[in-house]
């Protein structure tokens, strides 16, 4: 055995390129050569934790997989290694060169794909079916090395495959090996200027000391070697973070370009893992604690340096203003324009969008600070029609007139005027929506009317407001004639208000036949047709009229998926679609990534839809439970909110598993989600439909007790529960403290009066008044609880025992309520 390995190992050695090859073109492509296709470099996998510095077990792929490979494939690598021939030359020579010597050029952080998505995804392929393929050579080592006696004769056909699992083994040894030996010669200098710096102490202050310590000529050397090596190497950010600050602290830093773009790379690396947290909220929150720490870095070095000494990318501060929180960003460029750091127009412009939006957690927004840059800028270098300007002054106009602040509306309204921005259809457009906000339908239509009497045309968007405010009061006649007025302007609509159609034709509880007919009119099928849910998908289309529709965003993809488990009624369909949609949620590959962005902007609502119809029927519980429970896994790319433990309470209580649902109750609340108005109605629902309408009414008092308030779904519960019992007193009871309680009755709420028996009984209920079982007044309802809190603090243990002088009485009283 000795002798085959050391047979195996000389011949796997032979067929390994060589490793400053691999190493140069790993550092031109950092994030190519993951994926490249492996016969270009059968040792890319195994070497892709020196290339690009993270750590981690990777298998190398075995040598002359090409062979078995199609003409198709060998043509696609023969394209990659032609593309690449060039630049492998250029590193060849520049690894010759000697390594302790500085670039003259300053160093680009910026990367670079040089690859198209059919390339990546035949990449992809054949790296799977190697993978494939080594697994099984792994299964068949596993099969003999376990063995402690003879193997059998139906072992003997996995031999070869085992040699060829040793094979591999023996590469991946010698291939890391090799690496070692190159990063120990290479990496020397780098090695030494972390280990000088750091001689005193890994402090500020002792940085900063061997700083002074160094020759001027070196400084910058020592810098860029120390910094490239900590943080694309060795990945260690917060060290990183003290070098800077204790070269910046010294007085005497490199060159300040150089300190902008190690700072820019220190943040790209740090923020990397976080490109796709928009759905999972502990990955935005923990961007935005990582954003935040990368900004008190900057705003620290800004404070120990004399004006001027650092230039920031603005590729960095775009950075910042994406993923920091709000809250820091009005603070950053106050210090960045008071020590004359140089902010471009259009960063500043990004800065005052991100600050007129809300939080999407708080539902907080900074317009205000917005405002103060604004005034403070000097409007000569910018074209204010570009696409970031007029975002930024229409962000901060509308946020001020949602917040009814007439002063600081006409005061932006006379900068735009000032600055030569004409407030056009957009004004009014704002306008339009705040009405329609606060369900004013007069000032919805005297705007629209103010706006044509001043010579502007409506444009699609102002279109799409009515059309969204009609469609909230479920007017389908207007719904109908706005769609008319706005297809005499585009017969194709736009997005938003095609959107709106479809969702119009969802609340109006129409078939998905139908919604995906008007669907294919406006939008291209691509997209249902990957999921699985377009039923015309063996029709021909029309490819030129096909390219001419819209493409749907996120927002019509939830739409669409809506319809269908509203209208699908087998469960095994639906479950199919949930699968599909797990499935590309969790692909991470670049031809997946716009998908994967779309349903991650979507967060909860798709799988919230999916499990609405797949607890249409008690069969679909343990699928709706299959997917909370993938919400609640680590890690989850969508997590659960507390409509999500809503839904699946809802399911829970019409089973009427009542034990459970309190059990999910308390689950929910470990989970870090305090239940809300939607969560005990439904909890409220379930006891009624129980017949426990004493349990319903502990519900409202926890209710109360938690500071949760009611609304008109919940009184009407609880009085359809007492109703149905034929309770007529409690019915009227429960009717006037709704009222109380300033909560306005709906249709729903006076078809249940409506079934009342006994409309006297129900009026003195409604009066305040309390009855015995013969239905005559013995009081108000208020006097009755005054002597009912009495007699209890004087009554202590014993409030019924016959003996007690105050028991008779709270026993008559208590009688007299029930």
């Amino acid at each position: 055995m000795k002798s085959f390995i050391r047979c195996t190992s000389k011949n796997v050695s032979a067929a390994v390129p060589p490793i400053s090859t691999l190493h140069s073109t790993s550092l031109r492509h950092p994030l190519v050569l993951p994926f490249l296709a492996p016969a270009v470099y059968h040792s890319t996998v195994t070497t892709r934790k020196f290339s690009n510095g993270r750590r981690g077990n990777a298998e190398p792929l075995a040598p002359g997989w090409n062979k078995a490979l199609n003409q198709g494939d060998l043509r696609t690598i023969q394209g990659v290694r032609a593309r690449l021939e060039h630049d492998i030359s250029d590193t060849e020579r520049r690894t010759d060169e000697p390594q302790t010597t500085v670039p003259n050029r300053p160093v680009e952080f910026s990367r670079k794909v040089y690859f198209t998505d059919e390339e990546v995804v035949d990449a992809y392929a054949n790296l799977r079916a190697v993978m494939s393929k080594h697994e099984g050579y792994d299964m068949s080592l596993t099969a003999l090395t376990q063995r402690k006696r003879r193997l059998p004769k139906y072992l003997y056909a996995v031999i070869p495959d085992a040699i060829a699992g040793v094979e591999r083994e023996i590469q991946a040894l010698e291939n890391e090996i090799e690496m070692v030996e190159h990063d120990r010669k290479h990496r020397r200098q780098h090695r030494y200027s972390v280990r000088y710096l750091l001689d005193r102490g890994r402090s500020i202050e002792a940085i900063s000391k061997q700083v002074q310590s160094l020759f001027p000529s070196s400084r910058s050397k020592h810098f860029e070697l120390c910094m490239a090596y900590l943080i694309h190497y060795q990945r260690l950010f917060r060290l990183s973070a003290t070098v800077m600050e204790g070269f910046v602290k010294s007085h005497i830093a490199p060159d300040p370009r150089l300190i902008g773009k190690v700072y820019h790379m220190l943040i790209a690396e740090r923020l990397a893992p976080f490109e796709d947290a928009d759905g999972n909220r502990r990955r935005r929150q923990k961007m935005q604690k990582v954003a935040g720490e990368c900004t008190e870095l900057l705003l620290r070095m800004i404070a120990q340096t004399n004006r001027g000494q650092i230039k920031i990318p603005q590729a960095a501060l775009y950075l910042l203003i994406t993923k920091a929180p709000a809250s820091i960003l009005a603070n950053l460029y106050w210090k960045l324009v008071n020590n004359q750091i140089f902010v471009k127009q259009f960063t500043t412009f990004h800065f005052t969008r991100r600050l007129s939006l809300p939080e999407p957690i708080t539902g907080i927004s900074h317009w205000k600070d917005a405002q103060k840059i604004l005034r403070s800028m000097q409007y000569r270098e910018y074209d204010l029609s570009e696409v970031p300007a007029k975002s930024a002054f229409y962000g901060v106009l509308y946020q001020a007139m949602r917040a009814k602040d007439a002063e600081a509306t006409e005061e932006m309204l006379r900068l735009m005027a000032e600055c030569g921005l004409e407030p056009g259809v957009e004004v009014y457009n704002m306008l339009m929506a705040r009405a329609a906000e606060e369900n004013d339908d007069a000032a919805l239509q005297r705007y629209f009317e103010a706006m044509i009497d001043a010579g502007y045309e409506p444009n699609m968007i102002t279109y799409s407001i009515s059309h969204a405010f009609h469609k909230r009061h479920r007017n389908e006649r207007l719904c109908q004639s706005v769609v008319r007025q706005a297809q005499e302007i585009d017969a194709s609509l736009n997005l938003f208000l095609a959107t709106d159609i479809l969702h119009s034709a969802v609340l109006r509880e129409k078939p998905y036949l139908e919604v995906f007919q008007q669907f294919k009119s406006l939008f291209k099928a691509k997209l249902l047709e990957d999921f699985g849910i377009a039923p015309l998908r063996g029709v021909t289309r029309d490819m030129t009229t096909e390219r001419r529709k819209m493409a749907p965003d996120n927002v019509t993809l939830a739409v669409m998926v809506t319809s269908y488990c509203n209208t699908e009624r087998i469960i095994s369909n639906i479950w199919s679609l949930y699968k599909l949609y797990r499935q590309k949620l969790t692909d991470k590959t670049p031809p997946n990534r716009t998908l994967r962005q779309m349903l991650l902007i979507n967060g909860s609502y798709i799988p919230h839809a999916i499990m609405l119809g797949l607890g249409k029927r008690i069969q679909g519980l343990p699928y709706v439970a299959a997917v909370l429970e993938d919400m609640l896994k680590p890690n989850a790319p969508i997590e659960s909110d507390v409509f999500t433990w809503s839904i699946f309470l809802n399911f829970l209580t019409r089973a009427g598993r009542m034990d459970e649902a309190e059990t999910v109750m308390k689950v929910m609340r470990t989970r870090g989600h305090d239940p809300n108005t939607v969560t005990f109605t439904t909890l409220l629902n379930g006891y009624v439909k129980s017949n426990m309408a004493e349990t319903a009414e502990e519900v409202l008092g926890r209710m109360d007790q938690a500071g949760v308030e009611t609304n008109v779904y919940t009184w009407t519960a609880l009085l359809h529960g007492y109703v149905k019992n034929g309770d007529n007193w409690r019915a009227g009871d429960v009717f006037r403290r709704m009222l109380d309680a300033s909560v306005q009755p709906d249709e729903v709420t006076l078809q249940a009066v409506s079934g009342i028996t006994d409309r006297g009984i129900f009026e003195k209920g409604l009066g305040g008044d309390c009855v015995d079982e013969e239905g005559r007044v013995i009081g108000r309802v208020e006097d009755v609880d005054q002597q009912e809190s009495v007699l209890k603090e004087q009554g202590a243990d014993d409030w019924f025992d016959d003996d007690d002088e105050g028991g008779p009485q709270l026993q008559d009283i208590m009688a007299r309520r029930l």
